[in-house]
Order: structure tokens, then sequence, then C-alpha cells
């Protein structure tokens, strides 16, 4: 008995052991320069914290332009290096990853001020995927966050969002974490056993087959040919009275009453078409310019000498700004102008997370990007349905000109660059 007690005490001390190895978890920190270094040194303590409390599998991820999986020794020396953001490409990839590690809790743990800048996928592929697997996904706001989206991921799929500037963010995180529900179980669909429906007795009496009259289609090609034939008549018809009315009439010699031909001016038997002399114009051999004009006499070099050039004059000169810009051409926003920014990139899509959000079913949710580079501007296709088109070409990323078409979907911008005083 006393054998029995000692091995009941220890079960039941292996017991929460045993349901903490079921929680698996994903950290994917922010590595792009848009974050403050401040954060990103409080965020490096937060994601050292979580994985020397956990009990659980837990993996970290760096994500900037792209993701990548670090250790807890290159955590200490990681800075912000990144030019991009990739948020929903990063946390779709590291989703993938969480599902396939066996767990009855999953949880995605993002820091970052959720500006996406590069990424291919949408929010909603990532909430729906994580909704698949069983996967709360949790927002962790750094610098200016855009909170809306990150937000939004977390509610959609039974997470939570905090900001870093909390004191206690480490404790609410593991404390909504360990009330997270169970990932549900895809239970084996039961075969269904379908019952063959009873034969169908046959009839005493025979039957008869009762042919089909079939509509003969050697009318169709007659009344079309009909109507051919009767269309040319009235064409011909048309084109005769035409001709009838813009006709040149007839012309007649006056005196012998011969037809004169189109080309003849007059009559070649009775007479001959008067010639006409023109009077040579005369010009002075001393004067070099046309008839009709003065002579000019020679400017003075002192009027054409360039004058210098004081600071007051230099003062009163206006500077002129290129702003590039989108112009509307054809779709539901006809006549709207986006300016276009020289620093940081703009998304078109039906999605809400676009800079330039279009109402139009033939576009994608994210379709295209335009991202300024050396001071250009160059046009980014995001793997859209139904292709992006410049000039009526399909590309997949092109440096924009003045004057260039863009079409996505049903909508035709135009891309300008317009000037203004500064």
């Amino acid at each position: 008995m006393k054998k029995l007690a000692l091995v009941l005490f220890f079960f039941a001390l292996s017991l929460p052991a045993f349901g903490a190895e079921n929680q698996a978890t994903a950290i994917l920190l922010d590595n792009s320069r848009s974050v403050p270094p401040r954060d990103f040194n409080n965020a490096k303590k937060i994601v050292d914290q979580l994985v020397q409390q956990s009990t659980g599998p837990t993996t970290v991820y760096v994500f900037g332009n792209e993701m990548k999986k670090i250790g807890s020794t290159e955590l200490a020396t990681l800075e912000p290096t990144d030019s991009y953001t990739m948020v929903y490409d990063s946390a779709y990839d590291a989703a993938q990853q969480l599902a396939t590690i066996q767990a009855t809790h999953k949880s995605l743990i993002i820091i970052s001020d959720g500006l996406d800048t590069k990424s291919a996928t949408v929010l909603e592929d990532i909430v729906s995927y994580a909704n698949e697997q069983g996967i709360a996904i949790y927002g962790v706001g750094v610098g200016k966050p855009d909170r809306k989206s990150l937000e939004r991921m977390a509610r959609l799929t039974g997470g939570k969002f905090f900001s870093i500037s909390a004191p206690d963010t480490v404790e609410q995180l593991q404390s909504a974490i360990a009330s997270q529900k169970e990932v549900p179980k895809i239970e084996e669909p039961k075969a269904v056993i379908v019952q063959q429906p009873a034969p169908i007795p046959a009839a005493s009496q025979p039957v008869t087959n009762v042919p089909v009259e079939r509509e003969t289609s050697n009318e169709f090609p007659l009344k079309w040919i009909l109507i051919l034939l009767v269309g040319a008549v009235l064409l011909s018809g048309v084109i005769f009275l035409v001709a009838r009315v813009y006709r040149t009439p007839d012309r007649f010699c006056p005196t012998c009453g011969r037809k004169l031909e189109s080309y003849e001016a007059s009559c070649t038997v009775c007479s001959v078409a008067e010639t006409r002399q023109t009077k040579a114009i005369q010009i002075p051999s001393d004067v070099t310019q046309e008839p009709g004009f003065e002579a000019l006499s020679p400017i003075p070099m002192e009027l054409l000498e360039k004058k210098e050039v004081t600071e007051e004059m230099l003062s009163k000169t206006f500077v002129l700004m290129e702003t590039p810009m989108l112009v509307v051409r054809k779709g539901k926003n006809l006549g709207q102008t986006y300016s276009l920014n020289r620093a940081f990139p703009v998304s078109i899509g039906r999605s809400r997370v676009n800079e330039i959000r279009l109402d139009d079913i033939t576009i994608s949710g994210q379709h295209c990007r335009i991202i300024p580079e050396n001071g250009r501007h160059i046009l980014c296709d995001l793997n859209s349905t139904n292709g992006t088109f410049l000039n009526d070409k399909k590309v997949n990323r092109q440096i924009l000109k003045e004057g260039d078409t863009i079409r996505v979907g049903e909508t035709q911008f135009l891309y300008k660059v317009e000037q203004s005083r500064a």
C-alpha cells in the first residue's frame, strides 16, 4: 500500500507538467527599421522572458524583408536592419510551422507596429488559416502601431492585443494564453448508408414509342439569307440616291453644244482656253527680304548682353515641386486623384488595409503596390487573380513614367507628375 501511495503521489506531481507540454507557442519579432530602438530593446526582453518561462515548445522568428528562425544567443545581438515589413506573409508562414506541432493549445505572438509594406497575402488569409488550425493570435504593438490590423487579427482568432508600454505585458500574455480554448479535434466523417430505391415494377402493357417531332434547321439559314438579300438591296438604293444627289452636273459648250469632260476647262473644237499671264514682281537688287517688309536695322550688341543677376531677383523666384499622383480615368471612382508618397509604398486593392481602396469586384484584396525607389516609382503586382496591366501589357514589376496608364480590373489610372509652387 505504501508503494502504491508513492506511485500515485509522483503521478499527481507529473500531471501539471504533462498538461503544460500541450502548449505550443511561436513568437514573431519585427526586425524592420520602422520600430524605435527603445521599443525594440523592450521587445527583446519580453521575448527572452516568454522563452525562459515557457513550459512547452516555443519558437522565435524575426521578420522584415523575410522571416527566419533565431536562437537565444542571436536574440541578444539582434538589431533592426530591414527596410520592408512582411507582417502577413510572416504570420502565415509561422502559422504553417505551428500547425505541424501536436498540442492542445497553439498561440502565435506578433510583436510589431503592424505596418505591412511588402506581403502578398492579406489579413483575411491569416485569420482564415489560423481559425482552421485552432491558432490564437496575440498582438503586441510597438512604436506607433497600426492597432486596427493587429487587434482585428487577435479578436477574430480568439486572442488579445497588448501594448509594449504596459508594465505587466508578459503576465497579461501568459494569463491570456493560459485561459485559451483547446484546439478543436476534427472528427472523421461517419459512413452514410445509402438505401437503394426499390425497383419499379414493369408495366403490364407494352410501352409504345411516341415519335418526337424535331424542328428542322433548314428554315433558319433560309430566313437569314432573305434578310441579307433585302438589306443588300436597300443599301444599294441608299448609295444610288446619295450618288445622284452629289453628282456633278453635265457641262456643255455654249458655242457648239458639245458635252465637256470633267477635266476640260473649255471646248477644244471651237475655242481655246484663255491664257493668263501673271506679271512678275520685281524685287530691288539692294533688298534681300520679302516684298512688303521694311528692311531691319542691326541690333546694338549692348542690348544682347546678359545682365548680372542680383540677390533681390533670385529671392523672388518660386520653387516648383513635383508631386506624383494617380488619376482615375475609368471606373467607379472616375476623376478622383491619389497623391503618391516618395518615402512609403502605396497599396491598391479591394481590402480595407490598402491605402487606395477600390470598390471593384474584379480586383484582388491586395492587387498591386507602387514602391518608391531612388526617386522613381515601381509598379509591382502582388500575384493578383486578374493581373496588373501597364499600357495594356501585363507586368509583374515595371518602372513608371509620366503618362503611363495602369489598369487593375475595371479601373484605369493615369500616372502623372504635377508641378506646383512650393
